[in-house]
């Protein structure tokens, strides 16, 4: 992210605390269940590679999924075009969006119709990832400042 690269090139003139700068190569929600896994570590006492070396093990069985109902946004991030945002609103489409591990961008994993239904696929595609993990899975829901939104 641009956020992980500016860090890394002023992370050496920092000279009163050790800045890592760590590249959780996903969206706010998670991102701050890594930052609080990693500062419960440090106030347990464990080293900058322990924490860092559980952070990429947890990034590793983290799987993101979102909807949005606004398509105007992938719009303006250069995500969408306008013609495609202009069908996908008249076809009600809303697209279920997850990051591609080798580009790190924000991809459509699937095209669904009504936002209704896009919540239904969430549902049955954590029910069939707990069905198949051998490790417990823990679903966190991002409602964008619309509490209906995430129930």
């Amino acid at each position: 992210s641009g956020f992980y690269n500016s860090l890394t090139q002023i992370a050496p003139s920092i000279d009163k605390i050790k800045v890592i700068p760590y590249d959780s190569k996903i969206t706010v929600k998670l991102m701050g269940y890594m930052a609080i896994q990693a500062s419960k570590m440090a106030a347990l006492g464990r080293t900058p590679e322990q924490i860092l070396t559980y952070l990429d093990g947890l990034r590793a069985t983290i799987d993101e999924l979102f909807v949005v109902d606004d398509l105007q946004n992938l719009v303006r991030g250069g995500r969408l075009s306008n013609a495609s945002a202009f069908i996908g609103g008249i076809l009600k489409i809303k697209p279920l969006l997850t990051f591609d591990d080798k580009s790190n961008e924000i991809v459509a994993f699937e095209k669904i119709r009504s936002r209704k239904k896009a919540l239904k696929r969430v549902e049955e595609l954590f029910a069939a990832a707990r069905e198949k993990a051998d490790y417990p899975l823990r679903a966190l829901v991002i409602n964008a400042n619309d509490p209906k939104a995430g129930n």
